[in-house]
């Protein structure tokens, strides 16, 4: 709603339908899915973006040992191991809640390569880095990544103020004001 709100906004002033937006954590994941639906999301900041799947697999493996009286069980699985026991408790879910779990990593991977400006506390006890580093890896270019000093989840914007303002009003003048206007 948004997004429409804002393109015809846009429109009906007589300006380029060119949008950028930025959203933070779970906000993340909505921006990058909403643009892989939307031409006009022209740029995208992401602060501490995940993908469910991976995000589910994570605590699965870090909290395994809770359920599982035996190390044995939980420490040598292979990969395959727990993206069929993910598969497996999301395909639960979506029946029993009548819900959905869109992929990040999928909108990613089949949107049309558009600036992305990933951001993630570096001591993120929540979401560790490697999950913005795997959504990177994922993006096409222009792609950038800033893994903000000594910040935790979502903590970067505090800590590093003028340094994230800095960047993200940069990123966006480069990529949604080209005219200069």
């Amino acid at each position: 709603g948004a997004l429409a709100f804002a393109s015809r906004w846009l429109e009906d002033a007589g300006r380029p339908v060119d949008v950028g937006v930025l959203g933070v954590s779970r906000g993340g994941c909505a921006a990058i899915l909403a643009a892989a639906e939307t031409p006009a999301v022209k740029a995208i900041v992401v602060d501490g973006a995940f993908s469910t799947d991976t995000t589910i697999e994570f605590f699965m493996k870090r909290w395994a040992y809770i359920f599982a009286t035996v190390r044995v069980l939980y420490e040598n699985h292979p990969p395959a191991f727990w993206r069929f026991l993910r598969w497996t408790m999301m395909h639960f879910a979506r029946r029993e809640f009548r819900c959905q779990f869109p992929s990040v990593r999928k909108a990613l991977a089949r949107m049309t390569p558009r600036p992305i400006f990933f951001i993630h506390g570096e001591k993120d006890s929540y979401l560790p880095v490697e999950q913005s580093r795997k959504l990177y890896a994922l993006a096409g270019q222009p792609k950038y990544l800033w893994i903000a000093p000594d910040a935790r989840h979502n903590q970067a914007v505090t800590l590093h103020a003028d340094r994230y303002a800095e960047l993200t009003r940069s990123f966006f003048d480069r990529y949604l004001n080209a005219g200069g206007s």
